[in-house]
């Protein structure tokens, strides 16, 4: 379901408290930046503490340093998502909008991915582990601790970011296909248990390869080829802002919303529903019998 049209112009964040994972660069820091000019307060995390710490200065400095926390944060590790979490929520009171963008690329694992691609059956297990940790489990373990926070409000937002269908299945990508395809299902599975709380679950994709370190200068001539990782601001206030509040279990591409157009007109041209419920069939036991095992199902 779509929410009501609002310019992008229109949208003010002010009040509004945004956790956003993997901020210290490309997609996330873009995305800081939007959601803090925006008016929102914003709660950064990223592996890299030097790199955050220069986002979050400079923020501070442009939009008022009482509306930015930053913490050096592991995804991947229970307890420091978990104390990152307490903290935003003890800093500010509430949590409306969790961003989960914080990602292992291909090439920050294996930079000559392309060129010498290693399939996944001959993957370092090591390797394999640690995009699945970051990936996956790094969007659960955010959602795990951050969901509760907005259920009890009786409002938020999750946003995912995955990738292109096409990455997905992609030879060559090792687990970052995978990985992605998870964090796709899962938020699937998340719009219908999430159903009647006030808590919405969408997806936002670049649409394409996006200028960030994921795309190393090796795999590219000209760079300004690439997609700017600010694609992503626009639907990602939207979706933040009260009008979205009807939008959940779909999947916006930053490439294909226009600013030119109406809110609503951007909508429809930028977005298809999460993941692959258009494949899902009732299910059938070993005498015939149908079993409808859920609502997407019936």
């Amino acid at each position: 379901m779509l929410g009501e049209s609002k310019g992008m112009r229109d949208i003010d964040l002010r009040g509004k408290v945004v956790i956003v994972t993997g901020a210290a660069q490309g997609l996330g820091k873009a995305i800081a930046q939007g959601l803090a000019r925006a008016g929102a307060n914003v709660a950064l995390c990223d592996v890299s503490e030097e790199q955050l710490d220069v986002v979050a200065v400079d923020l501070g400095n442009e939009c008022g340093s009482d509306r930015i926390f930053a913490a050096a944060t592991d995804v991947s590790n229970e307890k420091s998502t978990r104390q990152f979490v307490d903290s935003v929520a003890s800093r500010f009171g509430q949590i409306d909008a969790l961003i989960n963008n914080a990602a292992l690329g291909c090439a920050s694992v294996r930079p000559d991915f392309m060129s010498s691609p290693i399939p996944i059956w001959k993957m370092d297990p090591a390797e394999w582990r640690r995009v699945i940790e970051v990936n996956t489990n790094g969007t659960f373990l955010l959602t795990r601790w951050a969901t509760p926070h907005m259920v009890r409000r009786g409002a938020g937002r999750i946003i995912n970011v995955t990738t292109t269908f096409q990455t997905m299945l992609a030879p060559k990508f090792g687990a970052y296909g995978p990985s992605k395809a998870a964090v796709e299902a899962m938020s699937s599975i998340l719009v219908e248990e999430l159903e009647d709380t006030g808590v919405t679950v969408n997806i936002v994709v670049p649409g394409g390869p996006a200028d960030t370190a994921q795309v190393p200068d090796s795999l590219i001539e000209d760079r300004s080829k690439l997609l700017r990782p600010d694609v992503m601001i626009a639907p990602i206030l939207w979706l933040c802002s009260d009008a979205s509040a009807e939008t959940t279990g779909l999947r916006f591409s930053g490439a294909l919303w226009d600013e030119s157009l109406s809110s609503q007109q951007s909508i429809e041209k930028s977005c298809k529903p999460i993941a692959w419920r258009q494949l899902v069939e009732p299910l059938v036991t070993a005498v015939g019998v149908d079993v409808q095992t859920s609502r997407t199902q019936q």
